[in-house]
């Protein structure tokens, strides 16, 4: 796996943003009619007000003794792990459905979607578990109708995305879920997770209805 996959640095993820407009019109745009699209759920970028009120269950469920984020911590990994922070987002956003779920320079960044249909981006401090901020997409109305495909794929999935990260963890034999996104057509949708351990990164596709591995592949840093 080359490294261009790996996550975003912080100085990207705020040049992506200014460009919110432009991005996710192209992103839509890269959407065939019959939602056969392997591209990456388009980004929420304009910022909303930075007062979201921190998720105390998240919170609580980082200090707690035996759970994913004391495994994920152990392994030098955040002390929240990836459930932890997508409860966090969903709660910060009701309804909402995850797309991807990201760790990235001490943060989670977690993008839903809405039925509406609405991108929305949600920062969760990995370190405490809490919304520290929360991004809601402007994208053009007349582009909208493309985020139909991701919700396609969601709804055509049948494996949970709790239940793709744990069959990667299982596969991989150590380490903690860093990203994880809903990929795929709505014919074939499929889990992309990456697992970190150590200097090693594993990259998982996990079929969305059969719960099998179909692919994976593995990156060691020098």
């Amino acid at each position: 796996m080359s490294s261009s996959r790996r996550p975003l640095n912080r100085t990207r993820r705020l040049w992506a943003a200014g460009a919110l407009s432009g991005a996710l019109v192209l992103s839509v745009a890269a959407c065939s009619s019959d939602g056969g699209s392997d591209a990456d759920t388009p980004r929420a970028g304009a910022a909303t007000p930075d007062d979201a009120t921190p998720s105390a269950d998240a919170s609580d469920r980082a200090n707690e003794p035996g759970t994913a984020g004391d495994a994920s911590a152990a392994q030098g990994g955040p002390k929240v792990a990836y459930d932890a922070a997508i409860e966090a987002a969903q709660k910060e956003v009701p309804d909402a459905k995850v797309t991807e779920a990201e760790y990235d320079d001490g943060d989670w960044e977690v993008d839903l979607i809405t039925d509406e249909p609405r991108v929305h981006n949600v920062t969760v401090d990995a370190g405490s578990g809490k919304v520290v901020r929360t991004h809601e997409d402007r994208m053009p109305d007349a582009a909208r109708d493309r985020l139909k495909y991701p919700l396609a794929k969601l709804d055509a999935a049948t494996v949970a995305l709790d239940d793709a990260a744990g069959k990667a963890l299982k596969e991989a034999g150590g380490g903690y879920v860093s990203k994880i996104s809903i990929q795929g057509t709505e014919q074939r949708p499929k889990w992309d997770v990456e697992i970190t351990d150590g200097r090693v990164q594993h990259e998982f596709d996990v079929d969305a209805k059969s719960g099998e591995v179909v692919a994976r592949e593995t990156d060691r840093e020098d």
